[in-house]
């Protein structure tokens, strides 16, 4: 008896099969386009089940609230939420990595107000010349050199007079050195 379609229902059927080919009647479209945006929102209203897979030990983790769309996504957050081993490593690394990229940061600006205090327009208060812009930014660029350990130090003779010595000390603690009729050093964590 399940085989059998009752004739209303082959009628009914029958009747959501459109006739080919469609008539085209750009008036229609025009209508349908806000009832299909209507749509949309009602199926956005809905609450999407969001799962990310950790990596490390296959768990599915449940993100109701996460506002990524993109599978990758969710699975680059499962293991951050995670409590396997692996993955509160993972998690530990990237916090240490987030905050060595800061870190750098805060001293890169610190590093450029201390040049631009020694060398710029700031200099002539101390009794110091001022030095052009370019020159202060690869000053700047191999103290950054120093501060990543790419370079142990360097000294640079910019003018006759006038000295850069950059050094890193035992304490981690970028030192920029300006010296010229008198020495002028800081010191930046």
């Amino acid at each position: 008896m399940d085989n059998v379609i009752s004739l209303a229902a082959a009628r009914a059927a029958a009747d959501l099969v459109p006739n080919y080919p469609i008539p085209y009647n750009e008036l229609t479209v025009e209508q349908i386009i806000p009832q299909i945006a209507g749509i949309w929102e009602e199926i956005d209203k809905i609450p999407h089940k969001r799962y990310g897979v950790c990596r490390f030990c296959g768990q599915v983790k449940d993100m109701p609230d996460a506002g990524y769309s993109l599978q990758k996504d969710l699975d680059e957050i499962a293991p951050r939420q995670c409590e396997c081993l692996d993955a509160k490593s993972y998690a530990a690394d990237l916090r240490r990595e987030r905050e060595r990229i800061e870190k750098r940061l805060t001293a890169q600006e610190q590093a450029e107000d201390a040049i631009d205090e020694m060398f710029g327009e700031q200099a002539p208060g101390y009794g110091k010349i001022t030095i052009k812009e370019d020159t202060r930014a690869h000053i700047l660029q191999t103290a950054m050199m120093v501060y990543d350990r790419k370079m142990r130090g360097a000294t640079i003779e910019v003018t006759d007079g006038i000295k850069v010595k950059i050094s890193r000390s035992a304490k981690d603690i970028l030192k920029i050195k300006r010296a010229d009729s008198s020495e002028w050093e800081q010191e930046i964590e």
